[in-house]
C-alpha cells in the first residue's frame, strides 16, 4: 500500500478547514424563518478564536442584543416623539413646504435605486 504524498495530505487538511466556511449557517425554525446568523466581531475570526471561546462570544452577544434592542426601541420612540414636537413649532405652510421636501427626497431616493438596479 502507498503513502499519500504530503501534497494530498495538505489539500486534505485545506479541504477540511475551508469546508465549514462553504457551508451555511443559518437554519430554519418551525415557522419558516431562519434564525439569526451568529457572527463574531470583526477580526475575532482572524486570530485563532476556540469553539469554546465561540460559543462564550455567541451568549455575550445574545444576551446583551435583547437589551440593546429594548434600549433602541426607546430610543426610535423618543426620536419620533421629538420629532412630532418639533414639527409642532411650524406654521401649517411651513408643514406642507416640509411634507413636499420629503416626498421629493423619496422620490429620489427610489429613482437612484431603480438606476442601480
Amino acid at each position: 500500500m502507498s503513502r499519500p504524498s504530503i501534497s494530498t495530505g495538505l489539500l486534505f487538511v485545506f479541504v477540511v478547514m475551508l469546508l465549514p466556511a462553504a457551508i451555511p449557517i443559518s437554519s430554519a425554525d418551525d415557522n419558516g424563518m431562519s434564525a439569526p446568523r451568529r457572527r463574531l466581531p470583526n477580526y475575532y475570526g482572524q486570530i485563532g478564536i476556540s469553539d469554546r471561546q465561540r460559543e462564550r462570544i455567541y451568549g455575550l452577544q445574545a444576551e446583551y442584543n435583547s437589551e440593546i434592542e429594548e434600549l433602541q426601541a426607546q430610543i426610535d420612540t423618543l426620536k419620533a416623539e421629538r420629532d412630532a414636537e418639533i414639527e409642532s413649532v411650524l406654521t401649517d405652510v411651513q408643514k406642507r413646504r416640509l411634507d413636499v421636501r420629503k416626498e421629493e427626497a423619496r422620490l429620489a431616493r427610489e429613482a437612484r435605486r431603480a438606476a442601480m438596479e
